[in-house]
């Protein structure tokens, strides 16, 4: 187009004041600068628009990774059949482990800690927040103490199953390992002994239980003696248990520490030195020893009572597990762990406390960044400090177990595969934030800035 200067200017042009030299003909007259910077205020505005969405998914995101960092296991130990730990690290060794008993033994006898944990399933879950109740505890033994309590709880009818049923086998020259045996209909009918109201529906039920007992471990195995015992066994215990718990009630878990609490009553006074030490490392993982020799039991039975010189213990029934292991602590005279070992142990789970703290409060801010961003003029936010330390817990909870297990191998690779994880899902969040961002957001960002920069150079 000619726009020279003998054209007519384009409207709006400022005309040329009085005395402005005339440029000469034919000198190109350009058109004045258009001013867009508006429509550019205006697109990059639009633009910023689009990422509250992307905000929305980033709070969203946060929201989980937070509750999945302090809710959810963080640790998981899973255990699918109790007993094969006792024989996998040699945690028993004596004639008593599973080899059944001479008839007219006592029932203290024939229980040995592989039969007892037999199918026994084992969950011990420690979510963010029980780590921090460990790390910031003044106690963390007690802590453990009640979560290995927790862990075991779910699996008390099995453990009473299996008492009823080893009590069985005591006459019995197979052990359990040889026999078929398969507890759960004994299961059942504890079941219908904690629901039993009168006598004679408790009688009804240890009947039942006895009867279950006779059929798994074989008629032709098991003498009438034996049943007896089975039922005087029980009879006693659940006395014991509706006796000693606070509201009269019956459970299986108040029904096997009572078991064992008459156990270790009798061991007071009958055990040696080196029978007691051993019974008392059980919690401890300590190799199991016999537990009642039967001239002990004779004694008992003719009226010998349990002393308690020495340890102060004797004739305590507990109707916990936390309870149980702190008797068994007691009883021992000596802590779970020595001042120098709490101390450690005190500051491991303070450490993790605050690993959990710090991961869970960089994607807080992450959280608080994206949800104010979307009501503000510029919807955009850092995120680094999230990439480069979102995965950790991951990585710390998940993937080092799984490396531990494959180059150590052996026993601690058996251990470390009964670890498991929640921390995957706060994974599962850094990798999606990192997609969300470089599919969704990066491209609206740069153009943005490119809009941005247009802005600025037109200044």
């Amino acid at each position: 187009m000619d726009n020279s200067y003998n054209n007519v200017p384009p409207a709006g042009y400022p005309q040329q004041p009085a005395g402005y030299p005339v440029p000469p003909a034919g000198y190109p007259m350009p058109y004045p600068p258009q001013d867009n910077s508006a429509a550019l205020r205006q697109e990059i505005a639009r633009k910023q628009r689009k990422l509250i969405p992307f905000n929305i998914v980033v709070v969203l995101l946060c929201i989980v990774a937070i509750v999945s960092l302090l809710f959810l296991p963080l640790l998981t130990v899973k255990v699918d059949d109790a007993s094969r730990i006792v024989s996998a690290f040699g945690l028993e060794e004596g004639e008593g482990s599973g080899s059944g008993s001479a008839e007219g033994e006592s029932w203290q006898d024939s229980v040995s800690l592989e039969d007892a944990l037999r199918g026994v399933k084992l969950d011990l879950s420690l979510s963010g927040m029980d780590l921090l109740e460990l790390g910031f505890s003044e106690a963390p033994e007690d802590v453990l103490l009640d979560q290995v309590g927790a862990m075991i709880a779910p699996s008390s009818d099995t453990l009473a199953a299996n008492l009823a049923v080893v009590v069985g086998a005591a006459s019995s020259e197979l052990g359990l390992e040889e026999l078929d045996v398969d507890v759960q209909p004994v299961i059942d009918s504890f079941s219908s002994l904690g629901e039993a109201q009168t006598e004679e529906e408790v009688d009804t039920a240890i009947d039942s239980i006895v009867n279950e007992v006779r059929a798994q471990v074989g008629e032709d195995a098991i003498s009438e003696s034996a049943l007896e015992e089975v039922r005087d066994f029980i009879r006693e215990q659940y006395d014991k248990t509706i006796a000693n718990t606070p509201d009269g009630k019956f459970s299986t878990e108040a029904f096997v520490c009572v078991a064992i609490s008459t156990a270790l009553d009798l061991a007071d006074e009958y055990l040696d030195d080196d029978q007691s030490d051993a019974l008392e490392g059980l919690l401890r993982s300590a190799r199991a020893e016999e537990v009642l020799s039967p001239d002990a039991a004779g004694e008992q039975q003719t009226g010998g009572s349990a002393s308690s010189e020495g340890t102060g213990n004797s004739g305590k029934v507990y109707t916990s597990y936390s309870e149980l292991f702190g008797g068994l602590l007691e009883r021992s005279g000596e802590d779970l762990l020595d001042e120098e070992q709490t101390q450690l142990l005190h500051n491991v789970f303070l450490a993790i406390a605050a690993a959990v703290i710090f991961f869970a409060f960089v994607w807080f801010v992450l959280l608080l960044f994206a949800f104010f961003h979307i009501f503000a003029r510029n919807k955009r936010f850092l995120m680094w400090y999230v990439k480069i330390f979102g995965l950790l817990p991951c990585l710390i909870f998940g993937v080092a177990p799984l490396v531990l297990g494959a180059v150590l191998g052996g026993e601690i690779a058996a251990v470390l595969g009964m670890i498991s994880t929640m921390a995957w899902v706060s994974g599962g969040c850094y990798v999606l934030l990192w997609l969300l961002s470089i599919f969704w957001a990066f491209p609206i960002k740069r153009k943005i800035r490119a809009l941005d920069r247009q802005l600025y150079a037109g200044r």
